[in-house]
């Protein structure tokens, strides 16, 4: 697809700060009649108490459902964090979100590191920027 708009969605928590705003009246509409390249990005790390166990597959699913059709593109994370990192995590039970299989996406993945390399285990925007743009 080649579409000089583009629409992102993400990241942020899927369920509290995503997917509220694609129920709002007219809103998912106004995305499929855009015309724009739709691209997902999706979290680096799970969120205890609303996406316990989530894969990379279980975050485009509901963001499809939610949509009412196919996101375009995927940007996924590959860029593993240090072991501190992921322990400070795994002590407020959130885990590095993975992929399973990207055969059960239907979306095109992009795999890049697009996390920051501060202390906290974050996307960073200048990396994430470059990856959006590089799809138009």
């Amino acid at each position: 697809m080649c579409s000089s708009r583009i629409i992102v969605i993400g990241p942020g928590d899927l369920y509290s700060s995503i997917i509220p705003n694609l129920l709002v009246d007219g809103v998912k509409d106004a995305i499929y009649q855009s015309n724009a390249l739709v691209i997902y990005v999706c979290n680096l790390v799970t969120k205890f108490g609303e996406t316990n166990g989530f894969s990379v597959e279980d975050h485009v699913n509901e963001i499809n459902k939610y949509l009412g059709f196919k996101v375009d593109y995927v940007i996924v994370n590959n860029a593993m964090p240090d072991e501190e990192t992921i322990r400070k995590y795994a002590l407020q039970k959130s885990f590095l979100v993975k992929v399973k299989s990207d055969d059960d996406m239907n979306a095109r993945i992009k795999f890049k590191d697009v996390a920051s390399s501060t202390e906290l285990f974050r996307h960073d925007s200048d990396k994430l920027a470059d990856e959006i743009l590089d799809l138009l």
